[in-house]
């Protein structure tokens, strides 16, 4: 496989005062457009008693055909709600480790960043979206003449980011900081489906602009070093804009563990909360470590939008235990 450089580098908890409300009805949405109009304080639904609980879901939700449903994003719908809450782990999970590998700049063992967890048991890394809506509002606009971009990093025993979030044609960029050739694949699907792109990424090279690494189908890539599987990293391509990733650290009002979906349609909805998977297997056939994923874990929340109403959510995933090591 020839190694291309490219010398270029390019470069959403809890919601439940009224005063809330008011500010999703009437702040700017921050993307240039104007400010909304006041709404009057009676026709504001308060957010109901309790958030709607998330229940285990099939897996399916980001891979089912319904999260692809071919979306039109338009002006800002009219009488919108938001949808917000919290991710949480429940019990304790132990961040995965790769064994140290001196070609690959790691001379001690470096976890893997799978198990990113912050105050409140607030649970990173989790992907949190609409499934199945079909029209709503536009994705924020893109220079005139530019595409939008996500870079992967390949670091010392690390990918970075490990999760990512991309609108449906996003040029994906690969970025290789170590001192050996990156010997990279992208498969469709967490657990490694049909392959999408297989290329080499030369010491301090970066790849760019290539027609391989172009993110258009919905779903899910998993992204991975081809020879051990030591660098992994997921990306979740969306065709509309109702999705967050949640975070170990507070984004602004949103709090740790926390997403927030605004400007969304008045009406019923299936609301996903996906993570990749909180474990790893080291399997060690023929001497040489090789890394394989926990299954990803998905809950699903079935949720109502009146108008101008902010609906709360808790998602709750459960720690894993550690999986036995496969010697043979």
């Amino acid at each position: 496989m020839v190694s291309r450089r490219r010398g270029r580098t390019c470069s959403v908890v809890c919601v439940a005062s009224v005063v809330a409300c008011l500010a999703l009805a009437c702040g700017d949405g921050g993307d240039g457009a104007a400010p909304r109009p006041r709404i009057p304080r009676a026709r504001i639904a308060p957010p109901r008693e309790g958030p709607v609980r998330g229940t285990p879901g099939d897996g399916a939700g980001l891979a089912s055909p319904r999260f692809a449903t071919p979306y039109v994003g338009g002006p800002r719908p009219a009488r919108a709600g938001a949808i917000v809450g919290r991710v949480t782990l429940r019990g304790r999970a132990v961040d995965p480790v790769y064994e140290a590998w001196p070609a690959m700049g790691t001379d001690a063992p470096t976890p893997a960043g799978r198990v990113v967890v912050g105050e409140g048991d607030a649970l990173a890394d989790v992907v949190v979206a609409l499934v199945g809506i079909g029209e709503g509002k536009a994705f924020p606009p893109v220079r005139r003449g530019d595409v939008p971009r996500l870079r992967l990093v390949a670091e010392a025993g690390r990918l970075r980011p490990f999760v990512s979030v991309a609108r449906a044609g996003t040029q994906l960029e690969l970025e290789n900081r170590l001192a050996a050739d990156w010997w990279v694949r992208g498969y469709a699907g967490a657990a490694g489906g049909p392959t999408r792109f297989n290329v080499s990424v030369g010491p301090g090279a970066t790849l760019d602009d290539v027609q391989e690494l172009w993110l258009a189908a919905p779903g899910v890539t998993f992204v991975t070093e081809d020879g051990r599987g030591a660098f992994q990293a997921y990306v979740v391509t969306s065709p509309h804009p109702y999705v967050d990733l949640t975070s170990a650290v507070a984004r602004g009002d949103v709090g740790p563990g926390g997403f927030r979906l605004d400007d969304v349609p008045p009406g019923t909805y299936d609301v996903v909360a996906w993570h990749p998977g909180l474990s790893m297997r080291t399997s060690r056939g023929g001497g040489v470590p090789r890394y394989v994923a926990s299954p990803a874990l998905e809950s699903v929340a079935h949720v109502t939008v009146g108008p101008f109403a902010v609906v709360e959510v808790a998602f709750e995933f459960e720690a894993p235990q550690a999986p036995p090591e496969d010697r043979r």
